[in-house]
C-alpha cells in the first residue's frame, strides 16, 4: 500500500471514529451524574452554613424582603445575586429552611448546572465539527476528570459561580455558531440579550460579556440595528433590580454592591492573595460584629464606598505592592495552590489544573497567531476573573470560565490538527 493510500485510509478511519465519539459522546456524562449524585446525597453535612447568599434568601423566604446578609441585622441589601437568593429560597421554601434535604436539593442544582454545562460543551464540539482530538479532549476535562465537580456540589451550591459557569457557555456557543442559511438578522442579538439579561441576575460580568457580543456581531456583519436593540434588551434588563435598589438603598446599583468591600479586604498590610481572616483587617461584616454594627448604621452604599476609599488609598501609597499581590493573584486563579476542599486525590486534581491551565494560554496563543476569532475566549474566559486579580483569588471566582476554557482547548487542538493534516496532504500532493 503506498503511502497516499494509507494516509487516506486512516484518515477516514479517524473521521469514522469522531463521528461515533460524537454521536455517542452524551454518554461520557452518565459517570459524571452519578459521582455528582453520591456527592450530592451523601455530603449534605460538610457546608452547611448559608453564607450570606443564603442568609439573604432565608430573608426573602421569612420576611419577603432581599436583606441581612451579615451578622446581625442590616436592613436591604444588593450583596448578592439576585438569581441566586431566588434559587435558594426556592429550596428553603420547599424544604423548610436551611434543612439537609435543602443543601442535598441545592447540591442536585449544583449538579443540573454542571451536567448543562458539559452539554454544552459537546454541542459546541458537535456545532463547529471539531476533530477526534479536539472532541476527546473536551470530554476528558469535562467528564473523564471532572477535577471542579466536588467542589461545585459541596463547597459552591449556595453561590452563583455553579449557574454563572452554565450561562457563560450558553453566551459563548451563541457568540461563535456558524451562521444559518436563513438565520433572522435578529434572533442571535435577541438570544444573546436573553442570556446576558438572565445573567445578569446571577454574576455582573456576563451582562458586559454579553454587550461584547453583541457589538463584536455587529461590527463583523456591518448590520449594526439588531446589535443596538440586543444591547439596550440587556440593559432594560438590569433596570428592574436597579429601580428596586434606588427604592431601598438610595443608589441605582445595577448588579451588585459588594466590590468596594472586596477591593479593601484583599488589599491591605498583610494581604496574601487570598482572603483569610488571620492577618486580615476586621472589616467584613458578615465576619465581625463591629463591622456589621457599622454597617447597619450608616448604610451598605456608605460602607461599601468607605471601603473602596479605604482600598484606594492603600493602592496609591502602596503601587508597587499592589502590582505584586495583583501578579500573585492572577497566578492563583489560573495555578492554585490547592483544589478547593477536595480531599479525594486532590494533589491529582491540582496537577489536571494547572495542565488544563496551561493548554487554554497556550491555545489562546494558538488561536490568535493563527489568525482566528480571539475576543469571544479573551471575553469568556479571561474577563470574567479580571475583578479577582484586583481582589482577591480563589478557585470557586476562576471556575464559570472553566467550560468555556475546555472549548478554547478543543478548538485550538482542532486547529493545529487540520493544519498538521493539511501540510501532510501537501506533502503527498
Amino acid at each position: 500500500m503506498n503511502p497516499e493510500t494509507s494516509a487516506g485510509n486512516s484518515a477516514a478511519a479517524g473521521t469514522r471514529l469522531a463521528n461515533l465519539i460524537r454521536r455517542y459522546a452524551l454518554l461520557a456524562m452518565l459517570p459524571v451524574l452519578l459521582l455528582g449524585s453520591y456527592y450530592s446525597f451523601t455530603h449534605h453535612v460538610i457546608n452547611r452554613s448559608p453564607g450570606e447568599t443564603g442568609s439573604v434568601a432565608l430573608s426573602l423566604l421569612n420576611k419577603g424582603v432581599m436583606a441581612d446578609p451579615y451578622l446581625i441585622p442590616t436592613g436591604p441589601t444588593a450583596h448578592t445575586a439576585p438569581g441566586t437568593v431566588g434559587l435558594l429560597a426556592m429550596t428553603y421554601a420547599i424544604f423548610d429552611g436551611n434543612t439537609p434535604s435543602a443543601r442535598i436539593a441545592q447540591g442536585v442544582l449544583a449538579l443540573l448546572f454542571y451536567l448543562g454545562g458539559v452539554w454544552l460543551v459537546i454541542h459546541y464540539c458537535r456545532q463547529q465539527r471539531l476533530c477526534l482530538p479536539g472532541l476527546v479532549g473536551a470530554l476528558l476535562l469535562t467528564c473523564v476528570l471532572p477535577v471542579h465537580l466536588y467542589a461545585t456540589i459541596v463547597f459552591w451550591r449556595q453561590w452563583d459561580q455553579p449557574v454563572s459557569a452554565l450561562l457563560i457557555m450558553a453566551l459563548l456557543l451563541a457568540w461563535t455558531m456558524p451562521r444559518a442559511p436563513r438565520e433572522r438578522p435578529y434572533t442571535r442579538a435577541i438570544v444573546i440579550a436573553v442570556i446576558g439579561g438572565i445573567g445578569g441576575l446571577f454574576a455582573p460580568i456576563l451582562p458586559i460579556i454579553a454587550c461584547i457580543a453583541e457589538l463584536h456581531l455587529g461590527w463583523k456583519s456591518r448590520a449594526w440595528r439588531p446589535a443596538v436593540v440586543g444591547t439596550v434588551l440587556i440593559l432594560a434588563s438590569l433596570a428592574p433590580w436597579a429601580v428596586r435598589n434606588q427604592q431601598m438603598l438610595g443608589s441605582a446599583i445595577l448588579t451588585r454592591s459588594n466590590f468596594g468591600l472586596e477591593l479593601a479586604v484583599g488589599n491591605h498590610a498583610g494581604a496574601t492573595g487570598v482572603y483569610k481572616l488571620a492577618g486580615a483587617p476586621a472589616i467584613h461584616p458578615y465576619n465581625y460584629v463591629d463591622a456589621a454594627q457599622r454597617l447597619a448604621t450608616i448604610g451598605e452604599v456608605a460602607y461599601m464606598a468607605e471601603m473602596k476609599q479605604r482600598a484606594m488609598g492603600w493602592i496609591t501609597a502602596n503601587p508597587e505592592a499592589f502590582f505584586k499581590l495583583s501578579v500573585t493573584r492572577a497566578r492563583l486563579l489560573f495555578f492554585p495552590e490547592m483544589v478547593d476542599g477536595d480531599p479525594l486525590f486532590s494533589w491529582a486534581k491540582q496537577i489536571v489544573v494547572w495542565a488544563t491551565s496551561l493548554l487554554m494560554l497556550g491555545m489562546l496563543l494558538t488561536v490568535f497567531l493563527m489568525r482566528l476569532p480571539v475576543l469571544p475566549w479573551i471575553a469568556c474566559v479571561l474577563l470574567p476573573v479580571g475583578p479577582y486579580i484586583l481582589t482577591h483569588a480563589t478557585q470557586r471566582y476562576a471556575f464559570p470560565t472553566y467550560f468555556a476554557a475546555v472549548c478554547l482547548i478543543a478548538t485550538g487542538i482542532d486547529a493545529l490538527v487540520r493544519r498538521s493534516r493539511l501540510r501532510t496532504a501537501q506533502c503527498f500532493s
